[in-house]
């Protein structure tokens, strides 16, 4: 008994020291990126001191039944503690990003469409800050009707595949969609996209890097 609570001690300790390298944020601080600021660091942030927090929960857990002591009061004191600094946590992220929003609103983010693909972006700018990611609205203009991807169902909307791209080239996580609603199908139509670029919490460092969105042709 005495072997598996040492053990679960020593992983939780493990846990906070590995994220608290870097001094007095909880992981080391991620450089700015030059479209989504600090937004790739605050997700980074976030990803890391909930973990920890729930490995902390798990811990006193363990602890309390290894002892014998986790009763529905100890229980409902571990829970009610984990709620309220969950609760905590997220006011404050929400303030960070409400801060952010504030420097990022209207910045352009650029964007790059494949050789092909019937249709060119001619503005690319961020309208919202929300959670883990940013709003990015578009205007794409329809340049060769015969090769833009038109969905066969639901009147004129474009479908787009679309790819996030660091400095280098490389692409960060998988292939996302977006749809660009239009009046009528028709070369020199425009139409507006309302994309949603989600940093993803476990990829988010790679996010420091991020270049352009590019459309590829489907």
């Amino acid at each position: 008994m005495k072997n598996k609570l040492s053990t679960i001690i020593l992983a939780v300790a493990c846990a906070v020291f590995i994220a608290s390298c870097g001094g007095g944020s909880v992981g080391k601080k991620l450089p700015n990126n030059d479209y989504l600021g600090d937004l790739p660091n605050l997700v980074n942030q976030k990803y890391l001191t909930d973990s920890v927090r729930e490995a902390k929960v798990e811990a006193e857990v363990s602890k309390a039944k290894l002892a014998g002591k986790f009763d529905d009061k100890k229980a409902m004191q571990i829970y009610e503690k984990y709620k309220l600094d969950n609760k905590a946590a997220e006011e404050a992220y929400k303030a960070d990003i409400a801060k952010l929003k504030e420097k990022l609103v209207g910045k352009e983010i650029p964007v790059e469409v494949a050789e092909g693909a019937g249709f060119k972006v001619n503005s690319s700018r961020i309208t919202g800050v929300e959670n883990n990611g940013v709003r990015v609205e578009m205007v794409v203009e329809v340049t060769d009707l015969k090769e833009a991807n038109f969905s066969r169902w639901g009147g004129a909307t474009l479908n787009l595949a679309a790819q996030l791209l660091d400095k280098d080239g490389n692409q960060i996580g998988n292939d996302g969609w977006a749809s660009a609603k239009f009046s009528e199908k028709a070369d020199g139509a425009t139409g507006t996209i309302d994309h949603y670029l989600s940093i993803y919490k476990r990829d988010a460092a790679n996010f420091v890097n991020f270049a352009k969105i590019k459309f590829i042709k489907r």
